[in-house]
C-alpha cells in the first residue's frame, strides 16, 4: 500500500464498528484479497473498488524465494 502512496493504520475493530464500514476483506500471503459478506450477525457490503486496490498493491509486491 506504501508503494502505491495509501495511507494504513491499525485499529481495533468490534462489532458494533462494523456498520460504519466499507466493505473488510480476508488476507494472506498466498491471496490478496477475498471480500467478506458477513461478521457474526453484522452484513457488510462488498466493496469493488477496494478489492480491485488491494490486487493491485498484491501485484506491485517484489517476489521473494523463502
Amino acid at each position: 500500500m506504501q508503494r502505491l502512496g495509501i495511507a494504513q493504520r491499525t485499529q481495533a475493530v468490534t462489532l458494533s464498528d462494523l456498520s460504519s464500514l466499507k466493505g473488510a476483506v480476508v488476507m494472506n500471503s498466498w491471496t490478496p484479497g477475498i471480500a467478506v459478506h458477513r461478521i457474526g450477525p453484522v452484513s457488510v457490503p462488498v466493496e469493488p473498488t477496494f478489492l480491485e486496490l488491494l490486487h493491485e498493491a498484491y501485484q506491485a509486491e517484489p517476489l521473494e524465494s523463502p
